[in-house]
């Protein structure tokens, strides 16, 4: 193809703030074009059709799900050229924040039985073996991917920021970006409360063969019952609340971060070796 632009590619993770990034950043570069996630799978098109000389896609896929790294495939079948961008958060706390997306997307499992280090859980341990999904990116492409960690737009937002225009090669206003968080999180207390009405109401999609209008509008009445909970939670007693136990038990995500301790090392020394080395990140 002609003129092709140069093309960047954020894959995600989920939950390591690519909200905030897709509202607040990424439309506010200067020099490229950002296409959204929900417009991702017409990426030949908007590459065809871009007027600028690059392009940014941004999607949230947790690669290592079959069905995410076919999509990823078949993007870096068709652009192999293009520069995989991925955010990582360490594994305790992603694991913690993924735990509560899963209380808020309707679920009711206890933190045990949503992750544990047996891999009895529903989420696999593989799945937060962070150096392999940077392998299977550079395995797919011909730049070797962009790491960035959440914990650096935590700390310190405008140097992440300024790191993302140079591995883009585009500039920005400061004025024009709002570094505040997207929104805030519900209490401990609610999302037990919450985890507890999953439980007993529990949320099934409802079946493919019914209008949409019907399926979003069962979607939309059962979200608003459950941040209804959420909200009437604070006048609950608290014997209400006595068997819950804790969210999350602190002793497990000790757990979590010691046994992953080496592949988050490894994670740390990838990107120093690469913003110290000629690979594009500086």
């Amino acid at each position: 193809m002609p003129n092709r632009p140069d093309i960047f590619f954020h894959v995600g993770l989920p939950k390591t703030a690519s909200t905030f990034l897709q509202r607040n950043v990424f439309p506010k570069l200067e020099g490229i074009e950002f296409v959204k996630k929900h417009a991702f799978h017409h990426y030949r098109k908007h590459v065809k059709r871009c007027r600028q000389p690059k392009i940014l896609f941004s999607t949230e896929l947790n690669i290592g799900k079959r069905r995410t790294d076919r999509k990823i495939q078949n993007f870096a079948a068709t652009f192999p050229e293009a520069r995989p961008i991925i955010l990582l958060r360490r594994h305790d706390r992603w694991l913690r924040s993924k735990y509560k997306q899963h209380i808020r997307k309707h679920g009711w499992l206890r933190f045990d039985e949503f992750f544990n280090l047996n891999d009895t859980g529903k989420v696999k341990v593989s799945e937060l073996v962070y150096m392999d999904k940077i392998r299977f990116l550079n395995s797919l492409f011909h730049h070797p991917a962009i790491v960035l960690f959440q914990e650096e737009l935590l700390n310190d937002p405008w140097d992440a920021i300024d790191r993302i225009s140079r591995v883009t090669g585009t500039s920005y206003s400061r004025d024009s970006i709002d570094t505040n968080r997207v929104k805030p999180s519900y209490s401990n207390k609610q999302l037990k409360a919450m985890r507890r009405f999953n439980s007993q109401v529990q949320f099934e999609d409802p079946p493919e063969d019914q209008p949409k209008i019907v399926r979003k509008s069962r979607k939309k009445f059962h979200a608003f019952l459950l941040h209804s909970v959420a909200y009437l939670s604070y006048l609950w007693p608290k014997k209400w609340m006595k068997h819950e136990g804790e969210l999350i038990p602190g002793s497990r995500l000790d757990q979590i971060r010691h046994h992953f301790e080496n592949d988050w090392q490894q994670c740390a020394r990838y990107v120093e070796q690469l913003r110290n080395g000629s690979s594009g990140e500086k």
